[in-house]
């Protein structure tokens, strides 16, 4: 994979991961209109995943696209609901990293 793919990847991990806070949000009393949004975001994110799969085949396509869909999450749950981790999970998250090198 190329840093074109990798990158594009990264952005179908981004577009699930902004469902996800946007779905979480919705939870909110007053903002169940949300859904609709993710809704149409979902499908987008599917139809990228498609191309994605098209490109580079599933097995490839869907390890970049998960690793980077775990990397994002753990992000957002760090900066934005101000979670931590322990030692062995930022040992997995380094593993991520390395994954995705050599997948590279």
């Amino acid at each position: 994979m190329d840093y074109k793919a990798i990158s594009f990847s990264a952005g179908v991990a981004l577009l699930f991961v902004f469902a996800n806070i946007l779905t979480k949000k919705s939870l909110d009393a007053g903002w169940e209109w949300l859904m609709v949004v993710v809704s149409f975001l979902a499908v987008a994110a599917f139809i990228a995943f498609r191309s994605v799969c098209k490109n580079f085949g599933l097995a490839v396509a869907s390890g970049v696209v998960d690793s980077f869909l775990t990397i994002f999450t753990i992000a957002v749950a760090i900066f934005v609901f101000k979670e931590s981790l322990t030692a062995k999970q930022y040992a997995g998250l380094g593993l991520l990293f390395i994954g995705l090198y050599l997948v590279r």
